[in-house]
């Protein structure tokens, strides 16, 4: 196959611009941050995918990512302890209750978030890789370091 020009960037062949390995400085650099795994899949990337995935990691601002993470876990006091199963004794299904105290349960729960007592955090399945752990996101403490709470998504 012909090499292509590219602007002035570099040719382009078979497997586009980048080659068959992730650029050196930018695998060394994600290494740096324990992130390597974001290369794991390079080989099975098209030309253009792989381009799109080096300027994202390009764009990252990897200190300041990391001073933010070390930052919120120093805060929080690391990573918790996987978590245990509930004993059976302890469980208690909502459709197994009676409907007063569904409706009872229903009340107390609305005061309690209307005082500022109670929320709800709901976190998608999987692992915290882009927390920087490999633990379930479920084991994370989700106490809230200040009194301003943002959420996003």
């Amino acid at each position: 196959m012909k090499e292509m020009m590219v602007g002035s960037v570099a040719p382009v062949g078979p497997v586009g611009r980048w080659g068959a390995a992730p650029p050196q400085e930018l695998l060394e650099r994600m290494k740096d941050y324990g992130q390597e795994g974001a290369f794991a899949l390079w080989d099975e990337l098209s030309p253009e995918d792989r381009d799109l995935l080096v300027r994202d990691i390009e764009s990252l601002d990897l200190s300041r990512i990391d001073r933010i993470i070390r930052r919120s876990m120093g805060s929080q006091g690391g990573y918790l302890a996987p978590a245990e199963p509930v004993p059976e004794s302890s469980v208690s299904r909502v459709e197994e209750r009676s409907p007063e105290d569904k409706e009872r349960w229903w009340k107390k729960g609305l005061r309690a978030i209307s005082e500022g007592k109670l929320a709800v955090v709901l976190l998608a399945g999987g692992q915290g890789t882009r927390l920087g752990s490999s633990d379930p996101k479920g084991c994370f403490s989700k106490s809230i370091p200040s009194e301003s709470l943002y959420v996003s998504s």
